[in-house]
């Protein structure tokens, strides 16, 4: 079971540079493409909103992959913390996929809350599902209510391992018409 006050500290340890420092290990590779400094500073941003496995048995895929695609997925947990040095909000979530083949495979996404475009980011995504976080205060009670949240997570891998997660609604939206129940058993 999951407990907030038991997630992990990334700030510490030897994998803390890679972690925390978009110029680590899951930083993506721009080093043999020209970029404007806005996209850089784009691409340094999103580096803060990442998605990593936690699983390494994913059927007829290598160890902690999936392919690109959209899956239906719950979020199962959430947490939010303070960074230890930066001071800045991090919000966690555990996310399952539900559907086969990838059924059971988790997925952490992590929100770096250190900017307004990763802030504005994470307000965009917590909409799309069907929540409003409209400033600091409604962090807490997001993380708990959005558990239990039926979402597609669009994944997006990466060629250096990375993978990119994007919460979208699992809500359908298919125009009714309203039927008389007596008449559909009529020949």
């Amino acid at each position: 079971m999951f407990n907030p006050n038991e997630i992990p500290n990334l700030s510490t340890g030897s994998n803390a540079e890679s972690i925390n420092n978009p110029k680590g290990d899951n930083a993506m590779d721009t080093n043999n493409q020209d970029f404007t400094d806005e996209e850089q500073k784009i691409i340094e941003e999103l580096n803060n909103v990442r998605l990593t496995s936690t699983s390494n048995t994913t059927p007829n895929s290598p160890a902690g992959e999936i392919p690109a695609g959209s899956y239906l997925s719950s979020i199962t947990n959430a947490a939010m913390s303070t960074h230890q040095t930066g001071g800045y909000d991090i919000v966690r979530m555990e996310i399952e996929i539900q559907a086969a083949p990838y059924s059971g495979y988790m997925m952490n996404k992590v929100y770096h809350l250190k900017s307004k475009k990763v802030r504005d980011f994470l307000k965009r995504e917590a909409k799309e599902i069907g929540y409003e976080v409209n400033d600091r205060s409604e962090l807490s009670g997001f993380c708990s209510d959005v558990i239990g949240t039926i979402v597609f997570a669009d994944v997006l891998p990466s060629d250096s391992g990375n993978q990119t997660v994007y919460l979208k609604s699992a809500n359908t939206k298919k125009a009714v018409m309203p039927v008389d129940p007596d008449a559909l058993w009529i020949d």
